[in-house]
């Protein structure tokens, strides 16, 4: 099984996980493969660890002292998973996005379509991500706040009731060119699909959205460009070769950290995050957060949809629960539980 769980909800994941125990007891062999590590300790006998190809070790289960020690076998050296300081998470800053009264339908005519989002007044400050639910096989009728983040960059054109107002501007929404202008910056769930241009450059691709921002422009230096994307790649701890091999050619946990740098490339007001750390390992993983915290620290407003509930509650200083296109309500951090998230976003 080939990371099976990937794209599953929680509800989903406890179904497959109980699976694999009645199969286990019937008698049948399996290798699970995967990087979230909660499910290799909840079902796995033993784990063997691998890294660039070569086996590490293969343990028992019961001789594993804790996930943060298999990630430093993973990565060859010691692992600190990343964190935040109660005194951090307490910060706030001006409001970066306001809605007021919005509803989007999935139509342009009045009269037509499909509810898929609505919240009477709800402001966003420094960091506040957002929370997905995602449950039964019906994505498309759960993914509120995904679409609202494919609407505010201008992707989507949905019918619009309310306002939404982006660091004071309520045209942000009319195209993504308007949206990048008042400092919106956007990271895809897909980052192969939307992500990417796979069969160009690691340099082409971290210079691709902030070409106008370049030393020089509009007349550039080839080297300043080069000494630019490579400052970038490296303070992203993106692992390549050369800026001039194929995007393609690399890790799936590095090329999701080249997309959220070459976003950061653009000083943006708003980063907009649709599940940051899908298909990436732990270590990857704990890497995207601190670039995530770190662009938080120095005062861009981060949003995540995201369906990793352990996720939301490292990254979030408020976290808006959605459920069928409503919103549920919004928690503090002092009211984080996973189980009242679940329960929130349940129907």
């Amino acid at each position: 099984m080939d990371e099976p769980i990937s794209a599953l909800s929680d509800t989903e994941t406890q179904a497959l996980l109980t699976l694999v125990r009645d199969l286990r007891k019937c008698g049948m062999g399996i290798v699970l493969i995967s990087h979230r590590l909660g499910e290799v300790f909840a079902v796995a006998d033993r784990v063997t660890v691998l890294r660039d190809g070569r086996r590490i070790a293969t343990l028992p289960m019961r001789q594993v002292e804790s996930s943060a020690a298999l990630v430093s076998m993973m990565i060859g050296k010691d692992f600190a998973p990343p964190g935040r300081s109660e005194a951090e998470a307490r910060r706030q800053r001006a409001v970066a996005i306001d809605v007021r009264k919005l509803s989007l339908w999935n139509a342009a005519r009045a009269g037509a379509g499909r509810f898929v989002f609505g919240a009477a007044r709800r402001s966003v400050r420094h960091l506040g991500p957002a929370r997905r639910r995602q449950d039964r096989n019906t994505r498309s009728d759960l993914r509120c706040i995904g679409v609202l983040v494919y609407w505010c960059i201008g992707v989507l054109v949905y019918r619009r009731e309310g306002e939404i107002h982006v660091a004071e501007d309520a045209r942000a929404s009319d195209s993504p060119a308007r949206a990048a202008a008042v400092g919106l910056a956007f990271v895809t769930e897909d980052r192969k699909k939307d992500g990417l241009v796979l069969d160009q450059s690691l340099e082409s691709n971290l210079l691709l959205p902030s070409l106008s921002r370049a030393p020089g422009f509009p007349f550039y230096k080839r080297k300043k460009l080069h000494a630019w994307a490579a400052s970038q790649a490296r303070a992203s701890n993106v692992k390549h070769r050369s800026l001039v091999q194929d995007e393609r050619t690399l890790s799936g946990g590095n090329q999701q950290k080249l997309i959220i740098g070459k976003w950061l490339m653009t000083k943006p007001r708003v980063l907009l995050l649709d599940e940051p750390t899908r298909g990436v390992d732990v270590a990857a993983k704990a890497e995207i957060y601190r670039q995530v915290l770190a662009a938080a620290r120095e005062g861009v407003t981060v949003i995540v949809a995201s369906s990793e509930i352990d996720e939301l509650m490292l990254l979030s200083d408020r976290i808006l629960v959605m459920c069928e296109g409503h919103a549920r309500g919004v928690l503090t951090r002092e009211q984080f539980s996973g189980d009242l998230l679940i329960s929130m976003a349940s129907p």
